[in-house]
This record gives structure tokens, sequence and C-alpha cells, in this order.
């Protein structure tokens, strides 16, 4: 452990997690959550995402000892084992959330959980509200997923390596609305926020999808050879797209697209469905992705948003935010259109 923390120390993990877990009262102990990611980063370093779990994990714990309100009790949760990987996974998340949240916002607080009552995780400020959530990836149909790719040789492996979100045995063929449903299902009927609000939604994909930024681009393609294989992973979807926008099955080869293959996206995305939402910021491996809610009732204000874009590894050329004088639903309607027309009978 000692020879992990030095070389993590090393590559810049060196704000204020390790002065935690060194402390007597948090020992990191094999078997635990946390244990395997040190372990995973200080072995692969930077390019791995146990190294980003890692980097904003140290930031946030910065901001929380800056508060005087060192997360002790929550670093005992991920370095005992024992812990189920979601119960572990979901205080990670809200750690991490609370910390960077609090570093861009002078306002910062825990809200206690109030029965029969709407109650978020943290108050940015007098009426800015974030509700974290981090949903996981199935096990089972994990494991499947990782015997299907062993059987499969070609192209069709080096296109994205989707999480596999369902068990079903269309998993695989209809994975984009599998990902919409499991990425922000929990939030459709079990919703935290009032009206009359800003309010983020902080959604986790590193500490359960694991996911890139590329994986949340309303489509994306890969080239092998002279094939060009195109797909949606269905995360852009989940929060922006119709019910009945067009997909095709992924891996799809634009020549040989046939009308048999598109199908449709099953659900509305979740800021058509709940306008209460201002917006989300998606956590993935590579940096948190901002997604504005242009249907919003109250709509992240400016000065929330200049907040925002100092969040430690933000990715603007990812996030689809609001810029002063242009409409982001007519960004949006304009790239459902572009796909519709993609994926568009050529002979028609």
């Amino acid at each position: 452990m000692t020879e992990w923390l030095r070389t993590l120390r090393y590559l810049g993990i060196n704000r204020a997690l390790f002065e935690l877990i060194e402390n007597p009262s948090v020992t990191v102990e094999p078997g635990s959550f946390l244990f395997p990611i040190l372990n995973t980063a200080a072995q692969n370093g930077v390019p791995s995402a146990e190294y980003s779990k890692l980097l904003m994990l140290d930031v946030a714990c910065a901001e929380w000892v800056r508060r005087g309100l060192p997360p002790n009790l929550d670093l005992q949760i991920l370095c005992k084992p024992g812990v189920a990987p979601a119960t572990a996974s979901a205080k990670l998340s809200e750690v991490i959330a609370g910390g960077l949240l609090g570093a861009v916002f002078p306002t910062m607080e825990r809200i206690p959980e109030r029965k029969k009552a709407k109650t978020p995780d943290f108050r940015l400020g007098e009426s800015i509200f974030a509700e974290v959530y981090c949903p996981q990836e199935s096990a089972t149909e994990a494991n499947k997923h990782s015997e299907w790719l062993k059987q499969n040789i070609g192209p069709i492996k080096l296109f994205i390596s989707y999480p596999v979100t369902g068990s079903s045995p269309l998993a695989l063929k209809y994975t984009s609305n599998v990902v919409i449903d499991r990425a922000v299902s929990g939030k459709r009927d079990k919703n935290q926020f009032e009206e009359g609000n800003e309010n983020l939604l902080w959604l986790d994909l590193l500490n359960g999808f694991g996911v890139n930024s590329r994986d949340t681009k309303p489509y994306t393609s890969v080239h092998k050879g002279e094939c060009t294989f195109v797909g949606s992973f269905g995360i852009w979807h989940s929060f922006y797209g119709q019910q009945g926008s067009a997909f095709v099955y992924e891996r799809t080869d634009l020549r040989y697209l046939e009308q048999r293959n598109i199908y449709r996206q099953r659900r509305e995305g979740l800021f058509r469905f709940r306008p209460e939402v201002s917006g989300a910021l998606i956590v993935v491996e590579d940096g948190i992705v901002l997604f504005e809610n242009p249907w919003a009732s109250t709509p992240l204000s400016e000065t929330a948003r200049k907040s925002l874009k100092r969040l430690t590894r933000f990715k603007p050329d990812k996030s689809w935010f609001v810029t002063p004088g242009y409409h982001l639903q007519d960004r949006v309607d304009a790239v459902l259109a572009e796909i519709d027309w993609l994926y568009a009978d050529p002979e028609a």
C-alpha cells in the first residue's frame, strides 16, 4: 500500500485523500471497494478509469477538508471489506459530487433525508439543488457480454464496448434503448426535485458503467479497414431523445443499411419528461459533461452556468449548454433530424 500511494502521489494524487486514509481511524483493507482502485491506478497510471476516480476523489476531499468537514465516515465505508459495490459506488459518487460542486459554488451543504418529502442531496445556494445518482451495470449481463466478445473476432470487436445494462436476450440487439432505460429510469419515477428551483442531476456513469465522454455523443463511428461502423450509445438520447427517434442496430455499416435494421426509441428523454430538471452533470472516465435542459421550467442561471464550467475535468467539447442568443432546442432538433436523415431509406 505504501508503494502504491508513493506512485500515485508522483502522478498527482496529492491534495488530501491519502492524508485522510493514512489516518489510523481509516485503513484501506484488502477486499474493500477502494483497495483494487488504488492497486489498478498505481499499476496502470493516468490513462485508467481508476486514476480518474482517485483524482476526482482527491480534489473533492480537499474541498471537504477546506470546509472543515473531512469525509472520514464516508471513507471508512470505502475502505472496509464487505460493503456492497452498489452501496460503495453511491457513497463515492456523493463524496465526489459534494466536493467538486463545493469547489465552484460558495454554498454547499448536505440535505438530511426526510421521509415523505423530496430531498435532493445538496443545496448549492438559495435555490440551486443537486441530486446524485449512480446507476449500476448488470453483473449477470456483463458476464454474458464478456463471453460473447470472446466468441467474436474481426471488426465487430473494435467498435465501442457497451456496458450491458439489462437482463434480456435482446440487450445486445437493442443496447441503446436499454442504456436509456437503465441510465435514467431511477429518476423518472423517483424525482427528488421541486419546481421553481435550479435543479442539477449528478449522473455518475464512471463508478458503475465506466463509459467515456465519446459515448455521450448522439452517435459515433469507427473505421476498420474499408468498413465504417455507426451506432448510438444511448446516453444523449436518454436526455434529449424523442419517443420514435431512429436508431440502427449497433455496429451497422451505412453501405449495407436496410430499413429492417432500424428501430425506435421507446421512451421520451428525461428532459422532456422532467422539466423540473435544469440540467445534468455526467461523470465519465475522462471528465464531466454538462447537459442542459432546453425545456426546463427553471433554466440554469448564467451565474450557475459560469460556475459549472469551472468544474474539475469539465469537458466543454462534449457538453450541451445554453449560449446567450442561441436556442439549445434548435441544436437538439437539428441533430435528431440529422440522425433521421442518416438512417433514411436511400431509395425513398
